[in-house]
């Protein structure tokens, strides 16, 4: 810590003069400190794991075939666009997109529902996403998280079909 040093004087007349000590202060305490700050801090940023999302690719094999009243289609197109279809039923492609209030969330909900209603198992949905070309990655993260915040197990990204891309350049 701080301390004091007093010097003797040399000359024996020491009553009238006033006494000079000299501080010294010890800064060994904020040497340790500063270690300790640092390595908590290394330790800290080091043991904080990024959270990522497994994506299981499909083997090689024949398709499997899916009931369409359990399929849900959802297409990723440009500027945030979401549209959707049931079953094999794309003459009834709706639009939609990602607000929390009304957007796929809530789509994907009620499609489970339906399931669950019809079947007795909601966990027998199937989404299918189809992202275009003009979409952008942000769009299918944001999917992926609505289909891990609705747990639904069985989900597949496939190429979009001609007939679907020409069905949107007319929306």
């Amino acid at each position: 810590m701080a301390e004091i040093n007093q010097h003797p004087s040399l000359d024996g007349n020491s009553k009238n003069r006033s006494k000079k000590h000299s501080t010294r202060v010890d800064m060994t305490p904020m040497v340790d400190l500063g270690f300790l700050l640092i390595t908590f801090f290394m330790l800290t940023a080091m043991l904080a794991k990024p959270r990522t999302m497994n994506l299981v690719m499909p083997a090689d094999g024949p398709p499997m075939p899916i009931s369409s009243s359990k399929s849900l289609t959802v297409i990723l197109a440009d500027q945030h666009k979401v549209y959707y279809y049931e079953g094999e039923n794309i003459e009834q492609i709706q639009e939609t997109n990602f607000s929390p209030a009304k957007g796929i969330g809530e789509v994907l909900r009620w499609k489970k529902k339906l399931v669950a209603d019809k079947y007795g198992d909601a966990s027998s949905l199937m989404v299918i996403i189809k992202p275009t070309d003009q979409s952008v990655y942000k769009d299918y993260i944001d999917i992926m998280d609505e289909i891990s915040i609705n747990d639904i197990r069985k989900y597949a990204t496939v190429k979009i079909d001609s007939i679907e891309i020409a069905l949107l350049q007319n929306k």
